[in-house]
């Protein structure tokens, strides 16, 4: 079972990067937790 706590979120802009080669999760980590918490 999937379990989101230990999970590895990814975060990317795909209206610049839509090859997805540039994971934004470390510089924005707060914005990571946000989505998460949408998404959860």
């Amino acid at each position: 079972m999937w379990d989101s706590s230990k999970a590895v979120w990814e975060l990317y802009d795909l209206t610049k990067d839509f090859s997805q080669m540039h994971d934004l999760a470390k510089e924005q980590p707060t914005k990571v937790e946000e989505l998460k918490k949408l998404f959860l």
